[in-house]
């Protein structure tokens, strides 16, 4: 507004141009003093520079940098806040720890580790602009969560990577053991290193302290795994050492420990179907360490306490009919309860073969028995052996039990395939061939099937064993995959023969029996006998009308035999532990093994190319099982028998269910987290928690020198400690319990690994992650720093003194013009 009055001063000057007696200079002035009054009530300001945001410089200053590219890091980071003068800039240091660093100040910080997600945290609680200075090596694994915390809170973080010059450096990153090793068995083991790029190095590996070999070893970029074999004669604790020789970046990496306790030698009960059937194996069980007995499956205790002497139990292709329920539910609490092993090894009396379904059984392994469906069906052979004696005789077609048979008989080729195979056996007191063995085919061959089955007709008494040694000799002979007899009788054979042999026989030649007893005054016994022996399914027809379906259900169930057979090569699903150490491409073949189901949380170890389970292990309870669907090399597995790995392999898979050396009444570890302690657990014999005991242990460190600690009870049996492991290595600790008489005793062991810093390399990837998720920028090294410079600010400066000041000066000088005062003396000067 007070500018407007400007519009004022042309009429002014015009009123004053008409007032002669006004002087020309006193209308200058004057016109100049209004304008410098006029303008100092708009006050005026000459404009500044404003102060510019404050900025947060975190700089990493952790040892995955060499000490020059730290002090460059920093140095940039100075200059920078120089160069920003009076701009609020605050320097920070990022490690195992982050600190501000008041003006000034050295940076100081613990170079041990990359802390970037507390970083990140100080940044969201600064709320204002970011610059971060790293490596990447984050040596915590919440970086990407805090990054997008601060997206969410609007802070933004500009990154510069900074490369470094250590960029050669391999490390070692463990010492893969198998577990539950014992005295005197064999294993394979690995060890792992990584590298930043390819260079040379020898490998060291010592063993309690002494070195058990020297090779070198050629690095990738990436990781390189050497494996290497080994046996441990004495139980206890044992520390392996792994040392790289070269020269890299950083020496307190190429070193690392890794401890293990031994049990004492490992006892394991092989139960074998027939004697001697394991006998390859429990000589490959000798080759690789491990001592076995072997029991009949009526020989096996139903007593745990009879079980526990044994580390694990081993079923060589032995059916769920073999053993007894409570047999099955003792082996179901020795896994559950005791925490012992259990490896169930297949066959063609095993798993759906041998009746697992529903059984203690199916329960305790870590497959189901229903089979995976198949794009590719196998060949069937149907053989149904049929009674047609005098008693199958019925007034017309709906009571005669013979009619009946043959109309299951009659459903039973409509189920089949046209490449299956049938043959219909009719006996009384002698067998003959109503249809011989032939494939359902076309049309016309069915045809043919059907009329042959329509033509039997009644006969006299009846001999079971005869038609089965007939027909089952017959079977065998068929070429397919899959045989299947099925026997209906409603009679009592004569001739009572032990068919132990000739169903025995027949289950070796891949053949299975089910029988179908006709009307109660059948041989029920008989016929239960029979289907137990041959691992199918007993049914009873009390109604002769339930025979055709009965017949059709026991076609159906030979199509869906579970076996599959041909040669294939099992593949290694991931990295399995039991299987540590052995080289996947040199696996043999197998030729056929019992198709299952995984059970959801089980772990499969081998799969076949058609993804069905080879190998499956769990933890069930507090044991472990293991589920291996071929067999142990007598028909499907004979290349793995003579496998040169073979010691190693069978060997492993047992120590894998083997139960914790460490477990018993006092059992003792480290818990590394939030700070190293040792815990110990006490129970008496009968499982009660031991209360108010003495307890103490001795801790020997990588050095060799000891400390005693005194463990408090925390908990109902419980006790604990904090352990002070500063040195990097292996720590064996031995931890003793005393209350009255009662003394027991534990080992174990604890390794501090080198510090985390030197275990990752740089990661610039998750740089640029932290520059997206915040919105900031990925800058490209140190002199970008230069774009957060700004120039020195400047307040506003108000201009209406000067004017006032202006105005002032003006005024005497209005009075005087207006007063002649200058034109006086222009005429004194002009007269003189």
């Amino acid at each position: 507004m007070p500018l407007m009055l400007l519009a004022l001063l042309p009429a002014l000057l015009a009123v004053w141009g008409m007032r002669r007696s006004v002087a020309r200079a006193a209308r200058t002035v004057r016109f100049l003093l209004l304008v410098a009054l006029i303008v100092a009530l708009a006050q005026p300001v000459l404009a500044g520079v404003p102060l510019a945001p404050p900025l947060l410089v975190l700089v990493d200053q952790s040892a995955s940098l060499a000490p020059q590219d730290r002090a460059v890091a920093w140095a940039a980071a100075q200059t920078l806040a120089r160069e920003r003068g009076t701009a609020p800039t605050t320097l920070g240091t990022v490690g195992q720890d982050v600190r501000i660093v008041p003006p000034g100040a050295s940076p100081s910080v613990d170079p041990s580790g990359t802390d970037l997600g507390a970083a990140l945290r100080l940044a969201g609680g600064w709320g204002g602009h970011t610059v971060l200075l790293s490596d990447g090596g984050a040596t915590n694994d919440d970086t990407d969560i805090a990054a997008q915390q601060l997206h969410k809170a609007g802070v933004i973080v500009d990154v510069v990577p900074l490369t470094g010059t250590l960029t050669l450096d391999a490390r070692v990153t463990g010492i893969n053991l198998p577990t539950g090793l014992r005295e005197g068995q064999h294993f394979a083991a690995e060890i792992a290193l990584a590298s930043t790029a390819a260079m040379t190095a020898t490998l060291h590996l010592l063993e309690d302290g002494v070195e058990r070999s020297v090779q070198p070893v050629a690095l990738k970029p990436g990781t390189t795994v050497v494996p290497f074999l080994g046996s441990l004669d004495r139980a206890g604790l044992h520390t392996f050492r792994a040392t790289l020789d070269l020269h890299d970046a950083h020496a307190e990496n190429n070193s690392l420990d890794q401890t293990i306790l031994i049990g004492p030698p490992p006892k394991v009960l092989v139960i074998e179907r027939t004697p001697d059937t394991a006998a390859a194996l429990r000589d490959t069980l000798e080759r690789g360490g491990i001592q076995s007995e072997a029991l009949r499956p009526p020989d096996l205790s139903p007593r745990l306490s009879d079980l526990q002497r044994f580390d694990a139990i081993v079923l060589n292709d032995v059916a769920a009919t073999d053993l007894s329920p409570a047999q099955q539910a003792t082996l179901r609490e020795y896994v559950r309860s005791l925490g012992h092993g259990l490896l169930v090894l297949g066959g063609t009396h095993s798993y759906g073969l041998g009746g697992y379904k529903d059984t203690p059984l199916e329960t305790v392994l870590p497959v189901q028995m229903q089979p995976q469906p198949r794009r590719e069906r196998q060949q069937v052979s149907l053989l149904l052996i049929i009674d047609h004696s005098a008693s199958m005789y019925g007034a017309d077609a709906s009571t005669s039990k013979l009619e009946l048979a043959k109309g299951g008989a009659l459903a039973a080729t409509q189920a089949l395939m046209p490449n299956d195979r049938v043959g219909i056996e009719v006996f009384d007191t002698d067998s003959q061939y109503a249809v011989p063995f032939t494939s359902i085919g076309d049309a016309t061959s069915l045809s043919t099937i059907q009329t042959g089955i329509r033509s039997i007709d009644l006969g006299g008494g009846t001999d079971i064993y005869g038609a089965l040694q007939r027909g089952l000799a017959d079977l065998a002979q068929q070429p397919t995959t899959i045989k299947h007899a099925v026997l209906l009788t409603d009679g009592r054979s004569y001739a009572r023969q032990s068919y132990d042999k000739l169903i025995g026989d027949a289950r070796t030649a891949g053949i299975t029996l089910s029988t179908i007893a006709i009307g109660d005054d059948a041989d029920t016994a008989l016929c239960k006998q029979l289907a137990t022996l041959g691992g199918g399914q007993y049914q009873l027809a009390a109604n002769p009308q339930e025979l055709p379906r009965l017949t059709l259900e026991e076609s159906q169930i030979s199509r869906s035999d579970p076996r599959v057979e041909g040669t294939l090569q099992p593949e290694v699903e991931g990295t399995p532990a039991p299987l540590r150490g052995l080289v996947p491409s040199q696996f043999p073949t197998i030729s056929g093994y019992v198709s299952t189901t995984l059970k959801p949380s089980a772990d499969i170890l081998l799969r076949s190319p058609s993804q069905d389970v080879v190998l499956a292990g769990w933890q069930f309870g507090l044991g472990r099982a293991l589920a291996w669907t071929s067999d142990s090399g007598g028909q499907w597995a004979t290349n793995w028998q003579r496998w040169r790995d073979a010691p190693l392999f069978w060997s492993q898979l047992l120590a894998y269910t083997f139960p914790d050396p460490a477990s018993g009444p006092l059992s003792a570890q480290v818990v590394a987290s939030p700070a190293p302690h040792i815990v110990a657990d006490a129970f008496d014999a009968t499982g009660a928690p031991l209360d108010l005991a003495d307890v103490g242990a001795r801790v020997t460190a990588p050095d060799g020198s000891e400390q005693t600690l005194r463990l408090h009870q925390i908990a109902p049996g419980r006790y604990t400690a904090p352990l002070t492991a500063t040195l990097s290595g292996g720590y064996g600790i031995g931890v003793g319990l005393r209350k009255g008489t009662t003394e027991l005793s534990t080992t174990t062991g604890y390794v501090r690994p080198y510090p985390s810093e030197f275990a990752r390399p740089p990661d610039p990837a998750l740089l640029g992650r932290i520059a997206q998720a915040t919105g900031g920028r990925l800058l490209s090294n140190l002199a970008a720093l230069a774009a957060f410079h700004v120039p020195p600010s400047r307040p506003e400066r108000p201009l209406w003194p000067w004017c006032v000041a202006v105005a002032l000066v003006l005024w005497p000088l209005e009075v005087a013009a207006r007063r002649g005062f200058f034109r006086r003396r222009a005429r004194v000067a002009t007269s003189s």
